[in-house]
């Protein structure tokens, strides 16, 4: 199996986990395909709403700013990010 494909498995399962409610072993899976493809800003996007629905607010920041790392023109990452900044009373981060 080739990293893209690896990536891709990991990602569809941690979403499956997360549909169910299952939030460890989703981010297990996120987390997996991570490793799998670290340019891949698809993973750290979900994980960072795991994280946030655990109540992981700085966890799911920083999976965040992962992700828009990762390909900066993903928007989703980038406006959860900037609504967390705001949730945390970070005014300049939320720009």
């Amino acid at each position: 199996m080739t990293a893209v494909s690896d990536y891709g498995q990991w990602l569809k399962r941690g979403r499956g986990h997360q549909w169910r409610g299952h939030a460890i072993d989703a981010m297990l899976c996120f987390r997996r395909a991570q490793r799998a493809d670290p340019r891949g800003s698809d993973a750290p996007f979900h994980l960072g709403e795991v994280l946030w629905q655990l109540g992981r607010v700085p966890d799911a920041i920083a999976a965040w700013r992962d992700a828009a790392a990762a390909n900066s023109g993903h928007l989703a990452p980038n406006l959860a990010l900037a609504e967390a900044a705001l949730v945390a009373g970070d005014l300049k981060g939320a720009r």
